[in-house]
C-alpha cells in the first residue's frame, strides 16, 4: 500500500495549481501574491525532498510487495518497466516462500525419522566412516552450489502459475475492499502467496 500512496502524494504536491481554490477564496486582498508566492515556495521544497527520498531511492521491496495487497495488485500506480521489475521480483520471492516452506517441512519429516532412527545406536561401520570424514575433511565440509533439480523446476512452475492465479483473481478488486477478507475467502487457493502475504 505504501506505494500507492506515495504516488499519490507525488501527485498531489506536484500539482502547481494546488493552492488556487483557496487563494480564489478570499478574494482580491492586498496579501494574497505574497502568500501564494510563500505557499508555492514550501511547495516546491516539499516535491525536493520527495523527490530526492523517494522517486529516486525507492526500495525495489516496496514495488512487488505493493502486489500483494488485492487493491493494488493490477500494479496501475507503476510504470511499465516498474511493473515488469515487481513482477519478476514477486515471483522470485514466492519462490522463495516456497523453498522454505519445502526446507521446513523436510526438516520436519527429517526430524521425525532422526527420532525413529535415534532409538538404534550406530553401527561400528557408521563410526568408521564419520571418523574417516572428520580425519581427511579436515573437520569441514566444502560448500558446493548444487544444480536445480527436478523438484526446483516444478516448484518453480507451481509458483508461476500461483502468481498469474492470485494477479488474475486480484485484477479489479475494488478499493474498498477489505484486504484481509479478500485473502481470507481464498484461504488455500494459492498457498505460497498467500504464506508470503502473511509473512
Amino acid at each position: 500500500m505504501a506505494v500507492p500512496v506515495l504516488r499519490t502524494i507525488e501527485r498531489k504536491i506536484k500539482d502547481e495549481e494546488i493552492f488556487e481554490a483557496i487563494t480564489r477564496s478570499v478574494g482580491n486582498e492586498a496579501f494574497v501574491p505574497r502568500v501564494k508566492t510563500l505557499m508555492q515556495s514550501v511547495r516546491r521544497t516539499y516535491v525536493t525532498l520527495f523527490t530526492e527520498r523517494f522517486k529516486k531511492k525507492l526500495p525495489m521491496e516496496l514495488l512487488w510487495i505493493s502486489a500483494l495487497d488485492p487493491r493494488s495488485a493490477e500494479l496501475k500506480h507503476l510504470n511499465h518497466e516498474e511493473t515488469k521489475m515487481a513482477i519478476a521480483h514477486l515471483t522470485a520471492a514466492v519462490f522463495e516462500m516456497g523453498n522454505d516452506m519445502r526446507a521446513t517441512q523436510s526438516t520436519s519429516e527429517e526430524d521425525t525419522r532422526v527420532a525413529k532412527d535415534s532409538s538404534r545406536p550406530p553401527s561400528a561401520a557408521k563410526k568408521n566412516v564419520a571418523w574417516l570424514t572428520e580425519v581427511f575433511s579436515g573437520g569441514t565440509e566444502q560448500y558446493v552450489e548444487e544444480a536445480p533439480t527436478v523438484a526446483d523446476d516444478k516448484l518453480k512452475d507451481e509458483c508461476d502459475y500461483q502468481v498469474r492465479q492470485y494477479l488474475g483473481d486480484a485484477h479489479g478488486t475494488r478499493v474498498t475492499t477489505d484486504a484481509l477478507q479478500w485473502w481470507s475467502t481464498r484461504r488455500g487457493k494459492y498457498s505460497i502467496v498467500e504464506a508470503l502475504a502473511r509473512k
